[in-house]
C-alpha cells in the first residue's frame, strides 16, 4: 500500500495531509506554480483515522494534541506516522500542511527540526476551538482557520494569535467539486423553493422547525443521515425534540445526488451553530444558482457583498420575512443568485481555493 500519490513534477514539494479531488483544473494550477503535489493515499489515510477512535477510547481524550505521549502507545496510530515519516523524508518534501488536530506533536517537531514548513487549516471553529484549535495552533508556522468570527468582539484569527500562532490567515473551507458543476445555471428549471442541506443541532432543528411551520412542504431537508434514526445514544433525544419541534422527513443524499438537487433549488437556507461563516453551504449554494439566505451578516461581509450576492437576516422572523419575498419576486432573487454564482465562480471553486493555500503556504 503506498502511502502518498502525487500530482505535477515541479521544484516545490508539497504534502497535503489526507486525500484531494484530482481535476483538469487542479493540474494546471499545479503546473503553473511549479509544484509538486503530494497527498495521504485514501488506504492508508482510512487506517490512520480509523486509528483515532481507539486513542481516544483508550486514554479519554479527544484528540492525539490534548495529549503529548499517550496517543503514541495506539499502534495503528503509530505505525502511520512513523511511514508518514519515512515517506516524506525520501520523497524530500519541505511544505506540510496537516488538517485539524490528529497529529501528535513529538511528529510535528521532528518535521520542524528537518526543515520543512509547517501549515494547518482548521474547519471547526468557534465551536470546537477548545479541542482543534487552540491546543495546537503554536506548533505550526502557519495557520488557516476556515471561519471569520470567534464571538461578537474578537475574530478566529486573532484568537489564534492568543493562543501563540505565528502566522494566521483565513481562506474558506475546501469545497467537493462533485456538488457543482460549469454548465450555466437554467433558472427557469428551478422546481425546489426552499432547501436545506446538512448536519443537525438543537439550535439548527428548532430554526428548521420554524421555517416548516410557515412554508410546509415547500422546504425540503437533506442530510447524510436523519438524527432520528441513527444509530446514535442522541437519537431518543432527537425524537423527543421531533415530539416539540416536529419536522419532516430528512432526505439521505449521495454527493452526486447533491449537485441535482442544489441545481432544483431557488432558496438555500443557512443556519451556523453560533459564529462563522464557516461551513460548505457557504459556497456550494451560490456555486449552483441557489439564493444564499443565512445568518452571520458581519463574518459574510469579508466573502460577499450582502444584499448584492446573498442574503443575511438578523432573526428568524427576519428570515421568514426575506424567504416569502424573494419567493414571490422571481426576477430580484434572480439577480442576487446570479451575482453570487458569479463571485463564487470566480473566487471559491476548489482548484481556486487549493491554489489560494498554496500560493500561502509557499510565501
Amino acid at each position: 500500500m503506498e502511502t502518498l500519490q502525487h500530482i505535477g513534477e515541479g521544484s516545490k514539494k508539497v504534502l497535503i495531509g489526507h486525500p484531494i479531488f484530482i481535476t483538469d483544473s487542479l493540474k494546471k494550477v499545479v503546473s503553473s506554480l511549479g509544484v509538486t503535489l503530494y497527498y495521504v493515499d485514501h488506504s492508508f489515510y482510512q487506517i490512520f483515522y480509523n486509528s483515532l477512535p481507539k486513542i481516544r477510547t483508550r486514554i479519554g481524550m479527544c484528540a492525539p494534541a490534548s495529549n503529548l505521549e499517550n496517543a503514541l502507545l495506539v499502534k495503528e496510530y503509530k505505525d502511520s506516522i512513523g511511514k508518514l515519516m519515512r515517506s516524506i523524508q525520501q520523497e524530500d518534501i519541505r511544505y506540510v500542511l496537516l488538517n485539524s488536530n490528529m497529529w501528535h506533536p513529538k511528529f510535528l517537531n521532528e518535521l520542524r527540526i528537518s526543515g520543512i514548513v509547517l501549515a494547518t487549516k482548521i474547519v471547526d471553529d468557534p465551536e470546537g476551538s477548545l479541542v482543534y484549535s487552540k491546543p495546537i495552533v503554536r506548533f505550526y508556522d502557519k495557520c488557516i482557520c476556515s471561519g471569520v468570527d470567534y464571538d461578537k468582539n474578537h475574530t478566529i484569527a486573532e484568537m489564534y494569535y492568543k493562543w501563540g500562532a505565528k502566522d494566521v490567515k483565513f481562506l474558506p473551507v475546501f469545497i467537493d467539486p462533485r456538488h457543482y458543476d460549469n454548465k450555466p445555471i437554467e433558472y427557469e428549471k428551478k422546481d425546489i423553493d426552499i432547501i436545506h442541506v446538512g448536519s443537525f443541532n438543537w439550535k439548527r432543528w428548532i430554526s428548521l422547525h420554524r421555517l416548516y411551520q410557515h412554508f410546509g412542504n415547500r422546504v425540503r431537508l437533506y442530510s447524510r443521515y436523519d438524527p432520528r434514526q441513527a444509530e446514535t445514544i442522541f437519537r431518543g433525544v432527537y425524537r423527543l425534540l421531533n415530539v416539540v419541534f416536529p419536522l419532516p422527513k430528512v432526505e439521505n443524499i449521495s454527493d452526486h445526488d447533491l449537485k441535482e438537487v442544489y441545481k432544483r433549488s431557488k432558496i438555500g437556507f443557512n443556519r451556523h451553530l453560533s459564529f462563522g461563516p464557516s461551513n460548505a453551504r457557504s459556497y456550494e449554494l451560490c456555486l449552483n444558482g441557489v439564493l444564499q439566505v443565512t445568518d452571520n451578516e458581519n463574518g459574510y461581509q469579508s466573502l460577499y457583498e450582502v444584499g448584492k450576492e446573498i442574503i443575511c437576516y438578523r432573526s428568524m422572523g427576519d428570515a421568514l420575512r426575506k424567504i416569502e419575498y424573494y419567493l414571490q419576486c422571481d426576477p430580484e432573487r434572480e439577480q442576487i443568485a446570479r451575482a453570487g454564482y458569479e463571485k463564487a465562480s470566480r473566487e471559491y471553486t476548489y482548484e481556486q481555493l487549493m491554489e489560494k493555500h498554496l500560493r500561502y503556504i509557499l510565501s
